[in-house]
């Protein structure tokens, strides 16, 4: 919250104060309270004019705004909805294990992803300790013995790679004084060792988050005691080059991010705030799709106002509610018609407005367009029901219904 008895005029001066609110809550969004990704800004003696003007700027519905532009969501109003008690805790579980597809980031790099995810296993400032106290340990190894493999079955191909870093073919052609001579010849030198060193340390550290180096370390101390260090930096930088290896490396550290994902499952579900948040940046970093559920916020901030100022309709039996069990949404027509017919089904058990931004609290579903471009799909509603006595929940979106059981 910012209150500020200094009078401002300049817009410039404004839109830093004003971007410099928005983007301070831990420079990041909180996915476990949704109030804690507010803030507040009382400027009395501020411009009007100039106030107004850029709130419009940051709303998309400036004079410069380009055509197209997707404006901020504006919030009039906003409440926060805890909770709704009445409903039970099953409700909340059915929506969150839903399976939601982020879309991929197409700068995600699966080694960074995955030494990322290991230092979170080993954080033992948890009260419960360290998920996996030697994570970092166990990574590095399952890589190396992904590479010893490789080095196996491409041996043909080290053997060649090592013959080229190891040696340079070069070409000298000769000519006479009258133009009528010439002769040609190839012939093979030895690399220099300064240069041989340095090519293959280039090469050795071109593999992110020091993997390369990990490997040469590891072949080092599993050579024998005459073993030179720089012929196994050759071996290592022989192997690195084969095409193909280091997509077979990343394939198998997000191999090792998913199953480790999917032996901490629930002590994951369980963490909260900055650790929780660190999960989560994990699970969706990416390059192909990999589905996630549903991160359920303790509460949410809601509209409750439109435009003209007139308070939006509430709705009884959503998963947040005030103290009088309501929920306020701006439902067009076809939403109306659905929701209204769902509430009357005696399977209902509960339902959840599916925010129209692709974040963790939103079920997700990723798409590529005409120009292999990511995009992602947010549902309209989702609605838990009872049927043959366990819950399932429906996804509406357009005229389309699909059940997830």
């Amino acid at each position: 919250m910012l209150y500020s008895e200094r009078p401002a005029a300049d817009a410039t001066h404004i839109a830093q104060i004003i971007g410099r609110m928005v983007r301070s809550p831990l420079a990041q969004r909180v996915a476990t309270d949704d109030t804690l990704n507010s803030v507040v800004c009382y400027l009395p003696k501020f411009d009007r004019g100039a106030l107004h003007a850029i709130k419009d700027e940051l709303e998309g519905n400036g004079k410069t705004g380009a055509e197209g532009r997707v404006g901020a969501t504006i919030v009039r109003a906003p409440k926060a909805f805890d909770r709704n008690p009445p409903i039970e805790s099953d409700a909340f579980d059915t929506i969150a294990a839903l399976p939601s597809l982020p879309a991929p980031d197409v700068l995600a790099n699966p080694l960074r992803r995955a030494k990322e995810f290991s230092r979170l296993l080993t954080d033992a400032a948890r009260p419960v300790g360290a998920l996996l106290p030697e994570a970092g340990k166990r990574l590095t190894a399952a890589l190396n013995a992904k590479l010893d493999g490789l080095a196996v079955q491409y041996a043909p191909a080290v053997a060649a790679n090592v013959e080229n870093i190891e040696h340079a073919d070069l070409a000298r052609g000769r000519y006479t004084f009258d133009g009528n001579g010439y002769t040609f010849e190839t012939y093979r030198v030895a690399t220099h060792p300064t240069d041989l060193e340095r090519e293959c340390r280039k090469i050795i550290r071109s593999v992110r988050e020091g993997v390369g180096i990990d490997h040469w370390q590891h072949r080092v101390r599993n050579a024998s005691d005459d073993a030179d260090p720089i012929d196994v930096a050759i071996d290592v930088a022989a192997l690195l080059m084969v095409p193909g290896v280091i997509t077979e490396v990343e394939a198998e550290a997000t191999k090792w991010v998913q199953m480790r994902l999917a032996d901490f499952a629930v002590d994951i579900r369980n963490t909260t705030g900055a650790t929780r948040d660190g999960y989560r940046r994990v699970q969706e970093q990416t390059s192909r799709p990999e589905a996630v559920t549903v991160d359920l916020r303790d509460n949410l901030i809601a509209a409750t106002r439109k435009a003209g100022g007139d308070p939006i309709p509430t709705w009884a039996s959503h998963l947040y509610a005030d103290t009088g069990g309501q929920f306020p949404a701006e439902l067009n027509t076809w939403e109306t018609t659905v929701l209204t017919t769902e509430l009357a089904r005696p399977s209902f058990v509960a339902w959840y407005r599916n925010p129209s931004r692709p974040t963790p609290a939103s079920l997700r579903i990723a798409y590529q367009d005409d120009n292999d471009k990511w995009g992602s799909l947010q549902v309209d509603f989702l609605v838990a029901v009872l049927e043959f006595g366990a819950q399932v929940a429906s996804l509406y979106e357009g005229d389309l219904a699909r059940d997830f059981r």
